[in-house]
């Protein structure tokens, strides 16, 4: 006797039953409420940390409803205090994951997410001040800029404005502070201010006014330090060093400040040394003002240069300027001036030669938040 085989309702009742399974597998049940978890309980108030906040519709099971795609409104108290990009957010899968971004404020910070009919959550995470030195150079890392092109536009911006001062002598700039480390000082914090319409309007003859911001952050607002972005004592940073009363960092600082607590010794054989990089010199005759330092300007290669690129392929530099204060003299309060590096090697007088052989020559040297 011929076997009887399943006719097609049998097979359609199967694939019903199948594609039901499917259906309840991906979508579990009904929208319950938003969970919302943080990835982290706190990070620091750097301007760049990082925290991933998960936001996920789920049933009364807690399981991910995954079929849930629609706008749900993120709100943060603590705005001050992170960054969040534009909301309302959509939801895929029944997922979303939003990356907030520290600011330099510190605080307490609580997500909160609604959807229509969907009851809400929240997630709670604390951004706690950086107080971290990672290289022990007394500077905190808050401080420190560590992307190129912040490096670079603050390297331009204060060779720009110590040139400047060759050219027109601006206002900000007081008398009391025109010496080699007063022209050092003013173009120091004048490179790391906003450079908008207020800023230009002190200055009528501006070297390369075109360069772009410092984007971290701009004097006089420097995380923790504020207008104090000149360390004037030894040691790592620690919190107290900001205390009032502390005395480890101020708005001012001599040559010899300047040389021991805020830049690294970069040798005196002149090997890469980069514009905005400084010379220091010491002589012991002038007890009043034993310590001299001048800014190299240097001028990057264009590719256009060819031979004057290296092996590997990076910008040489093409020129060797140097710009100083010569410091206060005995009928006026000195001048600013510009020359060759390699007319310095020629000095007449054996201590202003930047030679290895000169003992008054203490080297090149780099600003701590540079490296």
């Amino acid at each position: 006797m011929r076997e009887k085989r399943p006719g097609k309702c049998y097979f359609r009742g199967r694939l019903f039953l199948c594609l039901l399974a499917l259906l309840f597998a991906s979508c579990y049940g009904d929208p319950e409420k938003l969970d919302i978890k943080a990835s982290k309980e706190e990070i620091h108030a750097n301007g760049e940390e990082t925290i991933t906040v998960i936001i996920r519709v789920v049933d009364a099971k807690g399981r991910t409803v995954k079929n849930a795609e629609f706008p749900v409104e993120v709100s943060v108290s603590g705005a001050d205090v992170v960054t969040i990009g534009q909301t309302p957010v959509m939801l895929e899968e029944g997922t979303k994951d939003l990356t907030l971004i520290s600011t330099f404020e510190s605080g307490s910070v609580k997500v909160t997410a609604a959807a229509n009919g969907i009851n809400g959550g929240e997630a709670n995470f604390i951004v706690v001040p950086d107080y971290r030195d990672g290289d022990g150079d007394g500077f905190p890392d808050v401080v420190e800029l560590f992307g190129d092109t912040d490096r670079l536009n603050f390297r331009r911006w204060l060779c720009a404005v110590a040139e400047s001062q060759l050219y027109e002598k601006n206002r900000r700039w007081a008398d009391v502070n025109n010496d080699c480390a007063g022209l050092i000082r003013f173009a120091y914090s004048e490179a790391l201010k906003l450079h908008d319409t207020r800023f230009f309007s002190v200055y009528s003859a501006l070297v390369n006014p075109a360069n772009p911001d410092i984007k971290k952050y701009n004097y006089p607002n420097v995380p923790l330090l504020g207008e104090k972005i000149f360390r004037t004592g030894d040691g790592p940073f620690f919190i107290t060093d900001i205390e009032e009363g502390a005395e480890k960092f101020s708005p001012s600082a001599t040559a010899g400040h300047l040389l021991l607590y805020n830049v690294i010794p970069l040798g005196k054989g002149g090997e890469g040394i980069l514009p905005g990089d400084l010379i220091f010199y010491f002589n012991p005759d002038n007890q009043k003002m034993p310590y001299h330092a001048m800014i190299f300007l240097g001028e990057w290669g264009t590719e256009e240069d060819g031979d004057d690129l290296t092996a590997e392929g990076k910008k040489k530099i093409t020129d060797d300027w140097v710009v100083y204060h010569t410091g206060p003299r005995h009928t006026d309060r000195g001048e600013v001036r510009k020359v060759r590096l390699s007319t310095l090697m020629q000095h007449p007088e054996m201590r202003w030669r930047p030679v290895t052989e000169n003992e008054n020559f203490l080297g090149f040297f780099r600003f701590k938040i540079l490296d």
